[in-house]
């Protein structure tokens, strides 16, 4: 073996060209060429493995509302490496999470960014959104904004949508306190 080692080998073996390294340097190169980047138990690759997944696998348990609905990833980002560059760059954190700025659109690097979980739960097609004073938000964030109960402002939702209803009661027992 190139190392130094000493193997004993069959003759048709060697001539084949199925033994040239003893099982220590054989199992190390087998390790080598199985080894890509090194990445693949980190929290980067599993997002990435996850869009994947949910885009193209059929039989993933999201495959209905991403890769059924047409929401494909761009080409570029098959190759995990140039999925990392561009979360790297882009600010990536084991704290966020990836996003699709219009939850319609694909994964590609002019569609995504990351954000908090919190951030991402307010951009979903199930979200309630209203304007009220000015400012359109979703009713989870009116609730933390008024710092109402979300449950108690989506039961006056489902009773009546007119935002001055919704908060009516509200500010009157506010003022009371």
């Amino acid at each position: 073996c190139d190392c130094g080692n000493e193997i004993i080998a069959r003759k048709s073996s060697v001539t084949s060209g199925n033994t040239t390294q003893c099982k220590k340097c054989s199992s190390e190169a087998r390790r080598n060429k199985i080894k890509t980047h090194g990445k693949s138990r980190t929290r980067l690759y599993k997002e990435w493995a996850g869009i994947i997944q949910r885009c193209e696998n059929p039989r993933s348990t999201s495959y209905d509302r991403y890769g059924n609905m047409g929401i494909s990833v761009c080409d570029e980002w098959h190759v995990f490496e140039n999925f990392m560059a561009w979360a790297l760059d882009s600010g990536y954190s084991d704290k966020l999470t990836i996003d699709r700025i219009d939850y319609q659109g694909n994964y590609e690097p002019s569609n995504c960014r990351w954000v908090s979980v919190l951030e991402q739960n307010n951009n979903t097609k199930t979200n309630i959104r209203f304007l009220y004073n000015g400012e359109n938000h979703t009713l989870a964030e009116w609730a933390r904004i008024y710092g109402m109960k979300y449950s108690c402002l989506y039961a006056r939702w489902r009773k009546n949508t007119d935002p001055e209803y919704l908060f009516k009661g509200y500010w009157l027992q506010k003022e009371v306190e």
